[in-house]
């Protein structure tokens, strides 16, 4: 609940638990949407993920690097995952904190690296012509 008198519960309670000081200023309800859209968000890229982790499996036999890639991504994001859960449980910890981002950017630089690769293999070309050169039956 975004209500007046539930933020303060939250703000007692936070600071009560010493995952707060009082100084640190009260949480407001548009900190609490923006902690859930960030939550929503987490999920839509963990889904694309995987399902380009699929696609790329079926492509592994136009390029093995797509394999590699597929697992590396797949890999990356269960430990983002994690991490994003551990940081919840241990009340952001610095430590887990800054491993969730740093994996957070392996996982972008991936995603990059990932992008040139294939613009290396296929360059800019129509999806028909993709899909010649894929395996039967799936399309870039």
């Amino acid at each position: 609940s975004l209500t007046p008198e539930r933020l303060d519960q939250y703000n007692r309670q936070l600071i009560q638990s010493d995952i707060r000081l009082a100084a640190d200023g009260a949480i407001t309800s548009t900190q609490i949407l923006i902690h859930m859209i960030h939550r929503a968000w987490a999920l839509v890229v963990s889904f694309m993920v995987v399902w380009t982790s699929i696609r790329l499996l079926k492509l592994s036999s136009v390029s093995k690097g797509f394999s590699r890639f597929s697992i590396i991504l797949l890999f990356l994001v269960l430990i983002q995952v994690t991490l994003g859960a551990l940081t919840v449980l241990s009340a952001k910890a610095v430590d887990v904190t800054t491993a969730l981002v740093a994996t957070g950017s392996l996982l972008l630089a991936t995603c990059v690296l990932l992008s040139l690769h294939a613009f290396k293999l296929y360059g800019i070309r129509s999806r028909k012509e993709v899909a010649a050169f894929s395996p039967r039956g799936v399309a870039a």
